[in-house]
């Protein structure tokens, strides 16, 4: 809103330069002195300036033009009681005068009563159509009072009257967005390209919609775009390196990530992305590489959690553990470390009263996560606490289709002598990912109600 009333303010400043030839004063005493206090205001000489309009005022009390200048040489010293004032009477005057409700407008806004803004801006887009500035005025007015059935009303006349402006079309777009309804926006922001091919926002909102709607190609290439015309932008590299593991094309994901890397972009996102890439290609001395070279400048949880599952695929499990709670001091709200540590133990089968701790607080951060769900029950199932395990697991099934948790029902139901659940379980947890430790489970359990019972 700030930078709305400087823009508002600057249009009036500027203003203030109009020829004072062409204003009708009604004595030359009155006029000198109009024009000496217009010269002190375009010199940002306000209070000098209030001083030369009392006196024209005093010589001509019937200008509306005096009393409107005066009203604003008020309102830029900060006076507003008496620049309210004085629009007022200007407009008493003169119901037409342009400056007087450009003034109050702004004078309203400086108050914070939107309201009455837009109902001078109303009156000026009434009384003076074609001034552009007052109907954009009007439109972002009323998008931020959350109006935006009659800022798109605005936009749509604005745009008739400057088909040619692509700033115009990517607002408008913007709004149409807002209001759901991408495919006009996605129009808008097209035409806006089509304008001026450089325009660099109206390619990352066009990215952004696509994203939205999860047509991944065609957001990575207006991406592209943002990259061609901001080359060191961190933000767009993310973004890239991300949609490319979203779409699994985890090669041209590490290419986007290195390049940014060998531009000088010191992001510790980009950085963690490209040791993910690393980790999921086994090369797991450059994917620690490249976390420790972040940690010289950055620490924070997601790195040391990072860190912690490559030390964790190397086996090294008393470092992994102090990774892990060093991302837990740097982030005590890091699900991610509460629960990996917590299902850790419970994996090792010890500090089983922290690990119930740990992951229990993993669940109330995130409490529709299955695999948290998976991990506290897998803790109970440790503590020997067989019926929770057994609730909280096939909760878990219910939330995701993932082949451990599967596997960790099966153990619950062979518990619980359940051996036909069981089956079933270990069944799906072979159909998701095939494993030779849970196909012999299957097969225990199969001989188990294959034997006779006596």
């Amino acid at each position: 809103m700030k930078r709305f009333i400087f823009l508002l303010l600057s249009s009036l400043i500027f203003f203030s330069g109009c020829a004072v030839g062409k204003i009708y004063l009604n004595q030359d005493t009155a006029y000198k002195l109009y024009s000496q206090g217009l010269l002190y205001e375009n010199e940002g000489k306000s209070k000098e300036a209030i001083s030369y309009y009392q006196e024209a005022l005093a010589s001509d009390p019937s200008s509306g033009e005096i009393l409107s200048r005066l009203a604003i040489a008020y309102l830029k010293v900060g006076s507003l009681k008496r620049a309210k004032k004085f629009f007022l009477l200007a407009l008493k005057k003169d119901p037409e005068n342009k400056r007087a409700l450009q003034g109050l407008a702004l004078l309203y806004l400086i108050q914070k009563n939107v309201n009455l803004a837009i109902e001078q801006y109303e009156k000026l887009v009434q009384l003076f159509p074609k001034d552009t500035s007052s109907w954009l005025a009007l439109a972002d007015l009323y998008t931020r009072k959350g109006n935006l059935p009659r800022a798109l009303q605005l936009y749509r006349r604005i745009i008739t009257f400057f088909p040619e402006n692509a700033v115009f079309h990517y607002n408008y777009g913007l709004l149409l967005e807002q209001s759901n309804r991408r495919e006009e926006a996605e129009g808008e922001l097209r035409k806006a390209i089509e304008l001026e091919s450089n325009f660099l926002k109206a390619h990352l909102a066009l990215a952004i919609i696509y994203e939205k709607q999860k047509k991944y190609p065609s957001a990575i290439t207006q991406y592209r775009r943002v990259l061609d015309l901001n080359e060191k932008n961190p933000l767009i590299y993310q973004q890239l390196g991300r949609l490319y593991l979203e779409i699994d094309e985890k090669e041209k994901a590490k290419k986007i990530l290195e390049k940014a890397i060998d531009l000088g972009i010191k992001d510790w996102q980009i950085y963690c992305s490209l040791a993910f890439v690393y980790y999921h290609e086994e090369k797991l001395n450059s994917a620690k590489l490249l976390l420790k070279k972040v940690l010289s400048w950055e620490k924070n949880a997601t790195i040391y959690f990072y860190l912690a599952l490559i030390l964790d695929k190397e086996e090294q499990k008393e470092l992994t553990i102090g990774h892990l709670k060093e991302a837990i001091r740097l982030d005590p709200n890091s699900h991610l470390a509460l629960n990996y540590l917590g299902y850790l133990y419970a994996e090792e089968g010890i500090n089983l009263k922290e690990a119930e701790k740990l992951v229990k607080k993993a669940v109330r951060l995130e409490p529709d996560n299955g695999a948290y769900l998976d991990s506290l029950g897998w803790v109970y199932f440790k503590m020997g606490k067989i019926k929770k395990a057994r609730t909280l697991l096939e909760k878990a099934a219910t939330l995701e289709r993932d082949p451990e948790i599967y596997e960790h029902l099966g153990e619950v139901y062979c518990k619980s002598r359940l051996y036909l659940d069981a089956l079933a379980s270990f069944a799906k947890s072979l159909e998701l990912k095939p494993s030779e430790k849970v196909r012999r489970k299957l097969e225990s359990v199969y001989k188990l109600i294959r034997k006779p019972h006596k």
